[in-house]
């Protein structure tokens, strides 16, 4: 789960301020990269919060660092793995065009990893087997409605859980076998198995 953006400081003219710093809509741009979070190397056996700061540099319209707050839960190995994952994100992100009265920002998110079997109650419903049979061909696009979707490697309840996805996260479907879907749930194409309700089905 992702928060709304909490602005801490911003800059102009060289001077730092807390106060009236226009809200940039920088979240639009955001949300999607923080998101893939959920799909980074380790992170689908983290629970916890990660503060996630990001600083805004409009004299480079980019995203000058991305940091670490106090509020963040995980232990410090970790905190750098999704640290790294992150800079990665938004290394290529540009800030131009975007509006904005001030040089510099710093922005706050509180991202949650909530224990697997917490991610929603409706996972509770997975419990049963999906019947035998052949995995039946689909196409479309659907939206994660649980706060985090299991993505599991196999259509069942025991299959290894490979990814979670936040939500609000777009995927694309790529097939059914029972109440289970096979979907893509990142930008590199990675596919794996979510329960039906995960995605509103």
């Amino acid at each position: 789960m992702v928060s709304e953006p909490q602005f801490v400081a911003c800059r102009s003219g060289g001077k730092k301020k807390k106060d009236d710093c226009d809200p940039v809509a920088f979240d639009t741009l955001a949300r999607p990269h923080i998101q893939a979070l959920a799909s980074c190397e380790g992170a689908e056996r983290l629970s916890g919060v990660l503060s996630l700061g990001f600083e805004l540099d409009f004299e480079s319209a980019s995203v000058k660092s991305v940091k670490s707050g106090k509020s963040s839960s995980f232990a410090a190995d970790d905190v750098e793995r999704l640290l790294a994952c992150a800079k990665k994100e938004f290394s290529k992100v540009s800030l131009t065009a975007m509006p904005h009265k001030n040089d510099a920002y710093l922005i706050f998110y509180r991202v949650e990893f909530p224990e697997p079997d917490k991610a929603k109650p409706e996972h509770a419903a997975a419990a049963a087997e999906p019947p035998a049979g052949e995995v039946t061909e689909a196409t479309g696009r659907a939206t994660v409605s649980w706060d985090v979707a299991l993505v599991r490697g196999t259509a069942s309840r025991d299959g290894v859980v490979v990814a979670r996805v936040m939500q609000g996260t777009r995927v694309t479907v790529t097939g059914r076998r029972g109440d289970w879907y096979r979907i893509k749930y990142d930008a590199k194409g990675s596919t794996g198995w979510v329960y039906r309700t995960a995605i509103g089905m």
